[in-house]
C-alpha cells in the first residue's frame, strides 16, 4: 500500500501524541506510522543505505518526518523518509 505524505503525518501526529501521554491518541494510526518507518528502516539497512544505523532513534525520525511534511504535498511517504534517513543516517 502506497501513502502519500500527508496521510503519514497524520499517523505520525497520533505517534508523537502517543508518546507524549496525550489523550484522545488513535492507537491504530499511531501503529501504522511506527510499522511504517520501522519497516523502511529495515529496507534501507538491508540495501545498505544506511551507514549510522547504531544511532537511529524512531521517535526522532518521527519528529523530522512531521516537520518535514508540514507543506500540503502529495508526494509519496516513502519519498520523504527516505530523504530525511539519508539526510540523517545516510552514507555518503
Amino acid at each position: 500500500m502506497l501513502f502519500d505524505s500527508q496521510t503519514m503525518r497524520g499517523y505520525c501526529q497520533q505517534y508523537l501524541k502517543l508518546i507524549t501521554l496525550e489523550d484522545n491518541v488513535d492507537h491504530y494510526e499511531a501503529g501504522l506510522c511506527s510499522g511504517y518507518i520501522a519497516s523502511k528502516i529495515e529496507l534501507m539497512s538491508y540495501s545498505q543505505q544506511l551507514c549510522q544505523r547504531d544511532q537511529l532513534n524512531v521517535d526522532q525520525i518521527i519528529t523530522h518526518y512531521v516537520d518535514a511534511t508540514e507543506q500540503p504535498d502529495k508526494q509519496a511517504a516513502m519519498v520523504v523518509l527516505v530523504q530525511i534517513l539519508e539526510q540523517h543516517h545516510g552514507c555518503q
